[in-house]
């Protein structure tokens, strides 16, 4: 990353989260661009703090579609976080892997019409299929001179971004529910977006 701006916190507040109990609420401004941290606990008191860069999902997370585990991930993060006694969510608005919540529907609407898996659908829109960038996630994490973080994910593209963009890391491997809806497009991520994904779990109904 190359991009030297820095976000700036435009808002803080306390919040009563169902999961966790009291959170503190920022809200950070780059360049237009905004993104929501939650925090949970006292994260300076923690060797390696739990942290969760998660983004937008309207479909797993508001209109519980089963074929993703977006919402799972979610969940399992905050789990971690309260077994941490700490953690630190940062929340960002690129819906559909960035392309946006249109092109995520017409993505849908070409997989339901033509059997294409998401990959395929994006090809076939001729959009890339993963435009997300973290530099707002790394400019807040460098704010919070936490030192070295535990990243809960899956993704290597996500860990590479934020090492570049001097974040200190190691990973912690995210692993939502593995269902008979979600199987097939987590395989999709595994095989053809590089996900480090063990799918030999059990699937369990849902």
């Amino acid at each position: 990353m190359t991009n030297h701006l820095e976000a700036e916190k435009v808002a803080e507040h306390r919040l009563e989260h169902v999961q966790l109990g009291e959170v503190r609420i920022s809200v950070y401004d780059m360049a237009g661009e905004l993104a929501t941290m939650l925090r949970y606990g006292n994260e300076h008191a923690a060797k390696l703090v739990p942290v969760r860069v998660q983004s937008a999902c309207a479909y797993g997370e508001v209109l519980g579609a089963a074929d993703c585990d977006c919402k799972t991930q979610l969940d399992e993060a905050f789990k971690m976080f309260k077994d941490a006694r700490c953690g630190i969510l940062i929340y960002l608005n690129q819906e559909g892997r960035g392309a946006g919540l249109a092109v995520k529907a017409r993505a849908y609407e070409l997989q339901d019409r033509e059997q294409l898996d998401t990959v395929q659908a994006y090809e076939r829109l001729g959009v890339d299929v993963d435009q997300r960038r973290y530099d707002i996630a790394a400019s807040i994490l460098r704010q919070l001179d936490l030192g070295k973080i535990k990243l809960l994910t899956n993704n290597e593209r996500k860990i590479q971004q934020l090492v570049n963009a001097n974040v200190s890391l190691e990973r912690q491997p995210l692993t939502g529910a593995i269902t008979r809806h979600n199987l097939s497009y987590l395989r999709v991520k595994r095989d053809k977006l590089g996900h480090m994904l063990d799918l030999q779990s059990s699937v369990r109904p849902r």
